[in-house]
């Protein structure tokens, strides 16, 4: 994994689904050009959902979505609602990281009291 992304536009990116320390759940998907110049790839869109394959819901009431160089998204550009961070209308193609948190069962105080979905970063 890592280097420079081949001549024919592809790239890695990884996909990484962990467990915090108090048991919320982090879903990040982010390229491995990061410690260079970040993705050299421009995207029309982009989408990061977290599903529970039982009947326990997920909320993920945080998220966090990065372009090349570490520079947080500006608030128009990403989109956060119940278990998936999506792109804003104002996303300009430049993505390197995305991240979520999310609670099994939706026991997160946003979930619990109807409170719109906030941006925050773990990384």
């Amino acid at each position: 994994a890592g280097g420079p992304a081949p001549d024919d536009g592809h790239e890695e990116w990884v996909l990484q689904i962990r467990e915090a320390d108090n048991g919320e759940i982090i879903c990040s998907a982010y390229t491995t050009e990061l410690k260079l110049s970040g993705s050299r790839l421009s995207f029309s869109s982009f989408s990061l959902k977290m599903e529970s394959d039982s009947a326990t819901a997920i909320s993920a009431p945080h998220g966090s979505a990065r372009s090349m160089g570490r520079a947080p998204l500006a608030p128009n550009e990403i989109s956060l609602g119940g278990n998936a961070i999506t792109h804003g209308p104002g996303f300009n193609g430049k993505l390197g990281y995305v991240e979520l948190l999310g609670t099994p069962g939706g026991g997160s105080p946003a979930a619990a009291g109807g409170e719109q979905a906030k941006s925050r970063s773990w990384w």
